[in-house]
């Protein structure tokens, strides 16, 4: 496959933009059901995170030219491990000079 990396001129950020938001709501129930022992706060928190890890992957893509070949099953697959993987993370320590700045 011969891919052209889009430039900045030709790229469509609207459609690009489109046809991730007709595939949200398919994320979305992914999402619901992956988390859905999850109290109810914590559920709409691991949902968003998992909808702006879809988005992330997906504009990766599209960037590439491979926008066309992303469905939303496959992200939010992607997306829900990124999201487990980060639950599975130790929380880092504060550091008190970053607070400062």
């Amino acid at each position: 496959m011969n891919r052209q990396t889009p430039t900045r001129g030709s790229f469509q950020w609207s459609a690009v933009r489109d046809r991730f938001t007709a595939m949200t709501p398919q994320i979305r129930q992914a999402a619901q059901a992956a988390f859905a022992s999850a109290a109810p706060k914590k559920q709409g928190e691991l949902v968003m995170r998992t909808i702006c890890h879809a988005q992330k992957v997906y504009l990766q893509l599209a960037l590439h030219g491979f926008s066309d070949i992303a469905y939303p099953q496959p992200l939010a697959a992607v997306a829900l491990a990124q999201v487990r993987a980060e639950l599975r993370r130790p929380p880092s320590r504060l550091r008190l000079e970053t607070l400062i700045k």
